[in-house]
């Protein structure tokens, strides 16, 4: 297991840079910077909830309940409510 943990981290180390020319592209297809990074927090909010629910990478499986699939919809309108201003 750490063995692949450490080729994760190497992995993640190499593919950070992509991250920027990913963020320039979604800034410029969804009309500005915070469209873009709430697009980019509405993946993590996903990956996070999927790498719960199934327990990837070694992580404690937390079923999805109604309760925390309401949580993560909250926080998602909450953020698009800043996000109209």
């Amino acid at each position: 297991m750490t063995a692949l943990c450490i080729a994760l981290a190497v992995v993640a180390g190499i593919l950070l840079p992509l991250q920027a020319g990913v963020n320039a592209t979604l800034r410029s297809t969804l009309a500005g910077p915070v469209w873009a990074t709430f697009a980019n927090f509405v993946v993590g909010a996903t990956a996070s909830v999927a790498f719960d629910h199934f327990g990837i990478l070694g992580a404690a499986a937390r079923e999805l309940t109604p309760a925390r699939a309401l949580g993560v919809a909250l926080l998602l309108g909450g953020m698009a409510l800043v996000l109209r201003g």
